[in-house]
């Protein structure tokens, strides 16, 4: 019974704090943040992660941290974006190809999001 009641209250814990991660350091606010301000940005964020849902925004969060860990390492956006997504499709096992339809129709939707919030 310890056991479970240890499971479900580690289950509880990572639901609860997951999905309200500080904004402050989220890639997904940071890439925002590069054309438009904070309350936009804070605002698609939001919006982006309730239209998805957690799993598709955390793949994407992902992506956006090696993407601007590259883009401060002096790579071009392009070479940025394609090798950090080459990285997480590998981390998650499945094609480049399959994961670029997935943020393709992601950053679809939060540029709907950011213009909808403002920007």
């Amino acid at each position: 019974m310890l056991k479970r009641s240890r499971e479900t209250a580690t289950t509880l814990l990572l639901a609860f704090t997951i999905p309200t991660a500080s904004l402050a350091e989220d890639a997904v606010k940071q890439m925002c943040m590069v054309l438009d301000n904070e309350a936009v940005c804070d605002c698609a964020s939001e919006a982006l992660r309730t239209q998805i849902g957690s799993e598709d925004y955390a793949i994407y969060e992902a992506i956006g941290t090696d993407y601007l860990a590259r883009l401060d390492a002096g790579e071009g956006r392009i070479d940025a974006w394609t090798e950090a997504s080459r990285t997480e499709a590998a981390n998650l096992g499945i094609s480049g190809v399959a994961l670029m339809g997935r943020t393709n129709e992601i950053g679809s939707i939060h540029r709907a999001v950011i213009k909808d919030c403002g920007g």
